[in-house]
């Protein structure tokens, strides 16, 4: 059972002490509610010490994944300062967007903070926009250059994807996950951050968005950002409005 506890700032900030966070990826501004913290020394160096979440055990607690869980108890706590927080990033966001487009996840957290956040602008939410690749969908740009040439990729990347493809090719209508791009220096278990940004994430479902309206984009976590560039480039492609503003419910590390 994963608890909230504003004083212990081990895996994430709670409280309105040091949010909302800020960062810039491929020309998008990146609001998050709460931030996410580093290892502590003792963590990083005692290997026995490593808790299962990739150092996140609440988001993985809400998404019910890796066997975590979490109550209605510690929710109400996380959402102690979530006003202030939202009003601040509300201010800092004004004027540049028309509406709001959640990226689809396992768990509907992003949809979740497009509501919140749809109630405070009182602008549209159009959800189903994107819809998360199939597995032959997300190697299908970059296994024919690879195969055709892996020589001219880091070696290291080579390795890793590899490993990737050969795990997807197995079940390629399974829905793409990080799961399958293997393990990045500095991060968690299943995040490549080099390797990632080979594979597509997203796909276009139903893009109801209005002619010439810019969307806010929202996830509920951010990591490399790749999935947050990818719903970009999928709006500029079908002649969209370039999105210059994300808002995820917790940072990057």
């Amino acid at each position: 059972m994963v608890f909230v506890d504003h004083n212990n700032h081990e895996h994430l900030r709670t409280t309105k002490a040091g949010n909302p966070t800020l960062t810039e990826i491929d020309g998008i501004s990146v609001h998050s509610v709460f931030q996410r913290l580093k290892n502590s020394a003792k963590f990083s160096k005692d290997r026995s010490k490593k808790t299962i979440g990739d150092n996140c055990p609440l988001v993985y607690a809400l998404k019910g994944k890796d066997g975590l869980r979490t109550n209605v108890t510690a929710i109400k706590l996380l959402f102690d300062d979530f006003d202030q927080i939202a009003q601040e990033i509300c201010a800092k966001i004004h004027g540049n967007f028309d509406c709001i487009a959640p990226v689809p996840s396992s768990f509907p957290l992003a949809d979740c903070l497009a509501n919140r956040l749809a109630r405070r602008t009182g602008l549209p939410v159009y959800k189903s926009v994107f819809r998360k690749s199939k597995n032959h969908e997300a190697y299908g740009a970059i296994e024919p250059v690879f195969t055709m040439n892996p020589m001219s990729f880091d070696r290291e990347d080579a390795k890793q994807l590899r490993n990737a493809l050969k795990r997807m090719k197995k079940i390629p209508d399974e829905d793409y996950t990080a799961k399958y791009v293997g393990v990045g220096v500095g991060v968690g278990v299943g995040v490549g951050v080099g390797v990632r940004r080979y594979f597509d994430p997203l796909q276009i479902a139903n893009n109801n968005i209005p002619a010439g309206q810019r969307p806010l984009l929202v996830d509920d976590l951010l990591a490399t950002g790749e999935t947050l560039v990818s719903a970009k480039k999928l709006l500029l492609n079908g002649g969209g409005a370039a999105p210059s503003m994300a808002v995820t419910w917790f940072s990057n590390v």
